[in-house]
């Protein structure tokens, strides 16, 4: 991350749709909320990134 902005590769990423938001076992003492995106990479390349609550960033995979 760098400014609260995912990055990949030392690189930004570009945010291209989303958010989509992600929820299960809300009636859990901790359930797991995230907020998913599509981004694209500095290379063209496209990938799913999400945040969760705490504003933390992961990359969950590469599209094809």
């Amino acid at each position: 991350m760098q400014n609260h902005r995912p990055q990949y590769q030392g690189q930004a990423l570009e945010l291209a749709l989303g958010p989509e938001r992600i929820e299960a076992e809300w009636w859990s003492e901790q359930p797991l909320q995230r907020d998913y995106f599509v981004a694209q990479t500095g290379q063209q390349q496209m990938v799913w990134v999400y945040r969760t609550p705490a504003h933390h960033w992961f990359l969950h995979g590469f599209f094809g």
